[in-house]
C-alpha cells in the first residue's frame, strides 16, 4: 500500500519537472536574435555563467 502511494507522489513530480524543463528549453532555443537570462541569486548567476556564454564573448 505504501509503495503505491509513493509511486503516485513521485510520478507526477517527475512529469512536472520534465514538463517545466521542456518549457525552458523551448523558450531558450527559439530566439531569433538571442535570449537574455537574468538571475537574481548571485550563486546561481555564477553557476549559469559557467554554462552560458556572455553576449560580449559571442560578439568577438
Amino acid at each position: 500500500m505504501r509503495i503505491n502511494i509513493l509511486i503516485a507522489l513521485v510520478k507526477p513530480r517527475f512529469m512536472m519537472k520534465k514538463y517545466i524543463l521542456n518549457i525552458y528549453k523551448v523558450l531558450l532555443t527559439r530566439a531569433i536574435r538571442g535570449t537574455y537570462v537574468y538571475v537574481c541569486d548571485p550563486a546561481l548567476r555564477n553557476y549559469f555563467k559557467t554554462w552560458i556564454a556572455s553576449a560580449d564573448a559571442v560578439r568577438t
